[in-house]
């Protein structure tokens, strides 16, 4: 298979900082990139084929766009209130980091067994757009 496509339902969540709780144990500070990378990895071992999958090797190329509920003040009011504002923006602006949505991604991915190593990705694409479904579209690519 030389591209893979996953559909992720739920809040994407970032990789973020992690803390020493004693005798060399660090925990992750953010309780949302544990449920963020159970998401990511169930969905990704449905989209495998159902038997006889190897991990993806080589360059691969990774797109993911990241989806995130509009806030209120997008639409208007009364009225208006199922209607988006001309001035909405199609692109999240603001935090959670990019990167840091990726890397967890990208973590879940290598435990999903998706490809052998994340550090097989060449070339990455990613967006943090708005939408009606929270979660990510994921699209892997052989750059071979």
């Amino acid at each position: 298979m030389s591209t893979l496509s996953i559909r992720v339902h739920g809040t994407p969540a970032p990789m973020g900082s992690k803390r020493h709780v004693g005798n060399g144990v660090m925990v992750e500070s953010s309780k949302a990139v544990k449920p963020w990378r159970q998401a990511v990895a169930s969905a990704a071992v449905d989209a495998l084929p159902p038997e006889g999958w190897t991990p993806m090797d080589g360059p691969l190329g990774l797109h993911v766009m990241f989806i995130f509920p509009r806030p209120a003040s997008h639409y208007g009011t009364g009225r208006n209130a199922a209607l988006l504002k001309p001035s909405a923006p199609a692109y999240k602006q603001s935090a959670p980091d990019l990167s840091k949505l990726v890397r967890s991604t990208e973590d879940a991915l290598t435990d999903a067994g998706v490809w052998r190593d994340d550090a097989r990705v060449a070339h990455i694409l990613a967006e943090k757009a708005y939408g009606d479904s929270p979660g990510a579209v994921i699209t892997i690519r052989s750059l071979t």
